[in-house]
């Protein structure tokens, strides 16, 4: 038999399961340094090379805001909660088609907050121990901190394009049409190379490629 998933069983009854949107809280540090406050003080942007954790945090908080700005952050909170309020409702599933989709939309919303508010909580943890390792002259948790910091920094910088392309239509194929030109052997040779630069900047983000046509060039490359 099919329960929906918002529904619990109990002595032979049935009784909605609470929805509520919690998800929502923001995180802060153990000093009460917020999103807002790194991006106030204006902290200059290095290269990921520096070890500048000031760089580092500024330039994660970048990304989460500009993250947070894609998604609409300000309307997915009361949005979020709108939905909490119809999945509470008895007679929800009274039609299922209906149900499913307003379930579906609370689900998404909510684990985009969750995940938006769990990289804010690791960017103040790491910030939270450099500073304790500074205090307790500790090295090694230091470079442990600054790496983790890093590491976070550059996997933001991949999240900033996920949520560029984060519309119902971003999730569909698409296709890439790559023409030589004028140019002669040189040109052909060429859109090759972009071809295959395509080609691999979308299997290493675990995008499946197929060609679907392709003409050699005439020495070398593609027409």
């Amino acid at each position: 038999s099919y329960f929906p998933e918002n529904w619990s069983h109990g002595s032979g009854s049935f009784s909605p399961r609470s929805y509520n949107s919690s998800a929502s809280v923001e995180a802060s540090s153990s000093e009460g340094l917020t999103l807002e406050g790194i991006i106030a003080h204006n902290w200059i942007i290095h290269d990921e090379n520096e070890s500048d954790w000031r760089s580092h945090a500024a330039a994660i908080a970048q990304s989460i805001h500009l993250i947070k700005k894609r998604l609409r952050w300000k309307n997915l909170l009361p949005r979020l909660e709108e939905l909490s309020i119809q999945l509470n409702k008895p007679d929800l599933w009274d039609d299922p088609q209906s149900a499913g989709n307003v379930s579906r939309e609370h689900g998404s919303i909510m684990g985009k907050i969750k995940q938006v508010n769990a990289y804010q909580q690791e960017l103040f943890e790491h910030v939270d121990m450099i500073k304790l390792a500074r205090e307790e002259n500790d090295a090694p948790l230091e470079v442990e901190a600054m790496d983790a910091l890093l590491t976070l920094r550059k996997l933001l910088k991949e999240k900033e394009l996920e949520a560029l392309l984060a519309t119902d239509q971003d999730r569909c194929s698409c296709f890439i049409e790559v023409q030589a030109g004028a140019g002669g052997t040189e040109s052909m040779d060429w859109a090759s190379m972009v071809m295959q630069m395509y080609k691999r900047w979308s299997e290493r983000r675990g995008y499946r490629v197929s060609v679907v046509d392709e003409m050699a060039g005439d020495v070398a490359g593609i027409k």
